[in-house]
């Protein structure tokens, strides 16, 4: 086959892909994908910072508050992309993964506040790092715990 013919059966290809995801349920379109990341934006931002204070104010770690926080961000994007495909789950881990690293960012920030130290926004977002660190170093239930909210999160969203 010369190049030209394997040019012309690769843009067949894509064509009948295009057509397929067009048509089919399953996948998100580009104005689907639009309404996830908004959606998921607005949910993992606002959960995450109303489990942050929940945690602040009730020392006390749940399996409970993720599965909770799992379940609402994944409701939040099914119900923006109106369908239920392995695409919104994955979106829904990776937003409430967010949402569980805004929920210590939030922690963290009310510590401060306590102690007197005056954080806007800048503060806010320079504890990014420090607290994705302290996900991943922290207790090992709260790494269960989080891990149990992720997959509730895709299975909900799947």
């Amino acid at each position: 086959m010369a190049f030209k013919d394997k040019y012309e059966d690769y843009k067949q290809r894509k064509e009948a892909q295009r057509y397929f995801r067009s048509n089919n349920d399953q996948f998100l379109d580009s104005s689907q994908w639009m309404k996830v990341i908004l959606y998921g934006i607005v949910s993992c931002i606002g959960i995450g910072v109303v489990l942050g204070l929940v945690i602040y104010y009730a020392p006390i770690t749940s399996v409970w508050f993720y599965i909770i926080t799992g379940y609402l961000v994944a409701i939040a994007i099914t119900k923006a992309a109106n369908v239920q495909c392995h695409q919104a789950g994955y979106a829904a881990v990776a937003f409430t993964f967010l949402s569980y690293l805004i929920s210590i960012m939030t922690m963290y920030s009310l510590s401060y506040i306590s102690l007197g130290v005056n954080v806007g926004i800048l503060g806010f977002l320079s504890l990014f790092f420090p607290s994705l660190k302290y996900m991943f170093t922290g207790s090992v239930i709260s790494i269960i715990l989080m891990l149990v909210g992720l997959y509730e999160a895709y299975m909900v969203a799947k």
